[in-house]
């Protein structure tokens, strides 16, 4: 499990404490874990069981959850969700006719969080997808405040 996974996890399972108002005892007591592992645990050493193990005993799924805020693939800049979500929807992609400069196209596409790609990424709305299959990425810059 990679670091910025166990700081997800454990950012998620504090979110979840704080939200239930749960102490460290009353987590550890639901969890059915030692308080020496739970305090280990917030300090990201764990192992995947101790994760199945506190999902189980409390019914929450961590690691599928909205409590984590998913960063895409590095090669895409490894940005948060809840830093680019306001770009997830749809809207009307225009282009000139490469054979035809004076006409232009109008396309309907969209912009969705893909887990299989790690990232947002752009593909045609309304069509069908079994045949069609094509999409594109969405890189952001660090720090950018713009993206193309």
């Amino acid at each position: 499990m990679e670091t910025s996974e166990r700081t997800q996890l454990v950012a998620a399972i504090r979110k979840y404490m704080a939200s239930q108002n749960l102490s460290r005892d009353q987590f550890a007591f639901k969890a059915h874990l030692s308080r020496s592992a739970i305090d280990k645990m917030l300090v990201g050493n764990f192992s995947p069981k101790t994760i199945d193990k506190i999902e189980a005993n409390l019914g929450v799924r961590f690691r599928e959850s909205e409590l984590i805020d998913r960063v895409s693939a590095e090669d895409l800049g490894s940005y948060r969700y809840s830093d680019v979500a306001t770009y997830e929807g749809e809207f009307r992609l225009l282009r000139r006719d490469l054979m035809s400069p004076n006409e232009i196209h109008s396309y309907a596409m969209r912009i969705e969080w893909s887990t299989e790609h790690r990232g947002l990424i752009v593909r045609h709305k309304g069509i069908n997808e079994s045949l069609y299959r094509q999409f594109g990425t969405v890189s952001f810059a660090k720090d950018a405040k713009y993206f193309l």
